[in-house]
C-alpha cells in the first residue's frame, strides 16, 4: 500500500526501480500502479506488449503511446483510443 501511495507523487515513476522483484513481476499490482501513474509503465518493460496497460498509462503519461502495438488489424482503433484518452499521445504514436 505504501508503494501505491508514493506512486501518486512520483513524477517519473522512479519508485518502480526500488520495488521488490516480486512486485515488479506482479501484473495485477503493476496495473494498479499504472492506473495511478502512467510513468510506471515506462519503467515496467516486461509489460510493454500489454496494450490494455499502455492505454491505461496514456491517461497520465502520453509517452506510453509509443509502446502500443499498431500493426494488427485493430491498430487504427487503438491509436484513436489513445488520442481520445490523451491528445498528446499523437506525438508518440509510431508513424509506420
Amino acid at each position: 500500500e505504501a508503494v501505491l501511495e508514493i506512486a501518486r507523487f512520483d513524477s517519473f515513476g522512479n519508485v518502480y526501480n526500488y520495488m521488490s522483484k516480486k512486485l515488479q513481476k506482479d501484473e495485477k499490482f503493476v496495473s494498479q500502479l499504472v492506473n495511478i501513474n502512467g510513468y510506471m509503465f515506462l519503467k515496467a518493460t516486461r509489460f510493454h506488449e500489454n496494450d490494455a496497460m499502455a492505454l491505461s498509462a496514456v491517461r497520465t503519461c502520453a509517452d506510453a503511446a509509443a509502446f502500443l502495438n499498431l500493426n494488427g488489424e485493430n491498430g487504427y482503433n487503438i491509436a484513436k483510443e489513445a488520442v481520445d484518452i490523451n491528445a498528446f499521445a499523437y506525438r508518440h504514436l509510431k508513424k509506420e
